[in-house]
């Protein structure tokens, strides 16, 4: 998922979940968007919010390939605070009998999100809601807030004019991203 494309839509999800900053033009140091949080919030099985890129390589199975996706960071002359980020992505991973693409999603090496992309999207979102998964963006969910959930749900579509063309399960840390959301609209991302 194109998380900063979201975050320009969607504007300063921070307001919406209570997080609100000053945005007064006050200068934040490099190192504003790096505090590490507890607890931390569940993701996919087996990860959660908050480890490194490092931690999160030790908790793929070995045999399982892991290769770089995306990576950007910031450079030492932008006046910005660091906004470094990776997506790594394990391919067969296997999640509750089903076998995709697991994309791992770090913010200055904090994992932010997890994106399972499975072989069966639509038997894999079936099995999950009938396990007792709730998606944020169903019908039932929609627009409406959560007040001290750390764990926010999607439910990704394939998007023919996507060259991946794939359906998804996002597992977000909300406080995460909605420092991604305020980033973005501090510094126009």
């Amino acid at each position: 998922m194109d998380w900063l494309k979201t975050l320009r839509l969607i504007g300063p999800l921070s307001f919406v979940l209570g997080g609100s900053v000053g945005l007064s033009g006050c200068s934040e140091s490099k190192d504003a968007y790096t505090q590490m949080r507890t607890p931390h919030a569940a993701l996919i099985s087996g990860f959660e919010s908050y480890i490194s890129a490092a931690d999160a390589r030790k908790r793929v199975p070995a045999q399982l390939p892991v290769r770089v996706l995306f990576e950007s960071t910031t450079s030492a002359d932008d006046p910005r605070p660091r906004f470094d980020e990776l997506t790594l992505r394990v391919s067969g991973f296997v999640h509750e009998g089903f076998t995709g693409d697991l994309d791992l999603e770090f913010l200055n090496d904090r994992l932010v999100s997890t994106e399972f992309c499975p072989a069966e999207p639509d038997s894999y979102r079936r099995a999950l809601r009938a396990s007792g998964v709730h998606f944020e963006n169903d019908e039932e969910n929609a627009n409406s807030p959560h007040p001290g959930v750390l764990t926010l749900i999607w439910a990704t579509y394939a998007d023919p004019n996507d060259s991946e063309n794939r359906s998804c399960v996002d597992w977000v840390d909300a406080r995460l991203f909605a420092e991604e959301g305020t980033y973005a609209w501090k510094y126009r991302l």
